[in-house]
């Protein structure tokens, strides 16, 4: 039976020389899959100056619902006036004797402030 022959340094460092360049293959596809990785990521500062100022522009939920509060007390305001104006329309032709006591009736019942 022959004996195995030992390896010799040439035959190592060739096997080293192959490891390497195989090694150095999947290194560069691992470098231009970071790179397009990279290229398409954000970083942590842009994201906190992005939310920042968001926060800057948001509303706060209190702020939504003062102001829809003081519009609805506005708009209250505004349609108590046009009744009022309304109202009084109809005591003048009431009273010129345009319209009668039913047609006087009648539009008071109507909304929005019925008497």
């Amino acid at each position: 039976m022959p004996k195995e022959q030992e390896p010799t340094i040439n035959d190592v460092l060739e096997a080293i020389h192959s490891f390497a360049g195989q090694t150095e293959i999947r290194f560069e596809k691992i470098e231009g899959r970071l790179g397009n990785l990279e290229s398409g990521m954000v970083t942590k500062d842009y994201l906190e100056k992005r939310l920042n100022k968001l926060q800057v522009h948001m509303v706060t939920k209190d702020y939504l619902d003062t102001k829809l509060a003081n519009l609805e007390g506005n708009l209250i305001v505004l349609t108590r006036k046009e009744d009022q104006k309304l109202h009084t329309l109809v005591d003048i032709l009431h009273d010129k004797q345009v319209i009668d006591d039913a047609d006087m009736r009648r539009v008071e019942r109507l909304e929005p402030f019925a008497r």
